[in-house]
């Protein structure tokens, strides 16, 4: 299964193996100012901006405790 981070900085998405890599990578993007519109899996999974903001900001959060 690939997981493609669709970014405002590339005409390219980025490609990862897992669905935990691909949210991974996307809350560094996010972390760094880069603006993530989607994550989408080769099954079909669609990550819409607002849901990966909100993820990034509960793994935020998390490591904070």
């Amino acid at each position: 299964m690939t997981y493609s981070i669709s970014c405002a900085n590339s005409m390219h998405p980025v490609k990862c193996e897992s669905m935990g890599a691909a949210i991974a990578t996307a809350c560094k993007f996010v972390s760094s100012g880069v603006v993530v519109w989607q994550i989408s899996g080769s099954d079909g999974f669609k990550m819409e901006r607002k849901d990966i903001e909100i993820e990034c900001s509960r793994r935020r959060a998390k490591v904070l405790r």
